[in-house]
């Protein structure tokens, strides 16, 4: 399952252009998010029904051939000719070396995806291993958590259209601004007084992820060359989400070390920390970069395209 996320999600983001004009890739890339959340907010409902209705491996079998009718849409999209950069071989480690380059070249994606990365791996992943096992032991029921799990998705389904609709100046900033209300989640658990805080909370965490939804695909998409985009996708995917699991995996052994409360309360504080330390960077409040496009020929210390 990882394996095939690994390849398919970042293809997801690379294709997008190839199926819609410039004009409507924010559109695209937010309808495409709204849609991937609403199934999050519906699959697990859909599950239950058949899990009751069919039983366990019924579930499974179903799930299989949605996987299937998922990869059959996929046939007749025509990307048109398949690019590659001009007089270089398609060999695997060169293409991963030619993406460190690109993201390199464009510093804003690189701080944004270093961002992301030690966000998800300290504060996500904390927050991810917390949520169910805290929910269940102070309210006895795992509701608690798949409500929360679907607000949260609720919230960043209405923010990425609020997004969408509003015209921002500077995306970079918006997103990291707003990306900063996922504190609530840590320290709504941190201090579990009721259900309903819980659920409030997660509904308002649910909006920091709406401007990442509506602008960090489409800028990306937009500065970096169509041939580097699904390296650039795939380095993002492998930060983002390749270091989280370790951030769940250490969760419990931080738990006993600093405690419960403690570690919630200080990735929160972390969280926000690194917020602003990426503001700093040149080109991240506008998602922009001031070079011109990335080339093989002006990716060494930022030189300039040759003539």
């Amino acid at each position: 399952m990882g394996i095939s996320d690994a390849f398919g999600g970042p293809a997801a983001g690379a294709i997008i252009p190839s199926l819609i004009p410039d004009h409507l890739l924010p559109s695209g890339n937010v309808i495409r998010g709204i849609l991937l959340k609403g199934s999050h907010i519906a699959g697990p409902g859909v599950a239950g029904v058949i899990v009751v209705s069919l039983g366990t491996h019924a579930t499974y079998i179903a799930t299989s051939i949605f996987f299937v009718l998922g990869a059959v849409l996929l046939i007749r999209i025509d990307e048109g000719p398949a690019i590659a950069p001009v007089g270089k071989e398609s060999r695997f480690f060169l293409e991963i070396r030619e993406g460190l380059k690109v993201v390199w070249y464009y510093k804003w994606i690189a701080a944004m995806i270093l961002m992301a990365s030690v966000q998800l791996m300290m504060v996500i992943g904390v927050e991810n291993v917390l949520l169910p096992v805290i929910t269940k032991r102070d309210f006895g029921t795992a509701s608690v958590f798949a409500t929360s799990a679907a607000l949260f998705s609720l919230g960043g389904a209405i923010s990425a259209i609020i997004c969408i609709k509003a015209k921002v100046k500077n995306p970079g900033l918006v997103s990291v601004v707003v990306w900063g209300l996922f504190i609530f989640a840590p320290l709504v658990l941190a201090f579990p007084s009721s259900k309903e805080l819980i659920f409030l909370a997660y509904f308002a965490a649910g909006f920091s992820v709406g401007p990442w939804e509506a602008f960090w695909a489409t800028q990306v998409q937009r500065e970096v060359p169509a041939e580097y985009q699904g390296r650039v996708f795939s380095i993002d995917y492998m930060g983002s989400l390749g270091l989280m699991p370790l951030g769940m995996a250490l969760a419990g052994p931080m738990v006993s070390v600093f405690g419960e409360k403690e570690l919630l309360i200080g990735v929160a504080v972390f969280h926000l920390l690194i917020c602003g330390i990426v503001l700093f960077v040149p080109g991240v409040k506008e998602m922009k970069s001031t070079k011109p496009p990335y080339s093989s020929g002006n990716s060494s210390m930022g030189e300039q395209p040759r003539a």
